[in-house]
């Protein structure tokens, strides 16, 4: 779980907070391999994915407005995005209820912003 970068708070917006985070197992489909060590981070602005792609840790920070949402399945967490679904199983570290609930918190304050902008 040291591979992976840690968010610092001079890294935020003035306004961002740190959310939960969840590590385990990230599915997705790169050559050969499907499976992949891996950690989502939140904050109240962004998701942070971080994946252990062998010779170095990719990282890509997703907008809520980019996401669909999140849920519990039975082997883990189900995140959503418009461009498909990405799995975490064997989940290691965090709580997978607290960060879904915390993700679809997020997605729908982004949804009501939005609404608003609008009307």
């Amino acid at each position: 779980m040291n591979k992976f970068r840690q968010i610092t708070a001079s890294e935020l917006f003035p306004n961002e907070l740190l959310g939960p985070e969840i590590y385990g197992t990230v599915h997705f489909q790169v050559g050969e391999t499907s499976e992949f060590s891996g950690a989502y981070i939140t904050t109240n602005e962004r998701l942070f994915m971080n994946v252990d792609m062998g010779e170095k840790v990719y990282e890509r920070v997703v907008g809520y407005n980019e996401m669909n949402d999140a849920s519990i399945t039975d082997e883990g967490v189900l995140l959503d995005f418009h461009m498909g679904g990405i799995p975490m199983t064997n989940i290691t570290k965090g709580d997978a209820q607290e960060f879904v609930d915390f993700v679809n918190q997020q997605i729908e304050k982004v949804k009501e912003r939005q609404d608003n902008v609008s009307e």
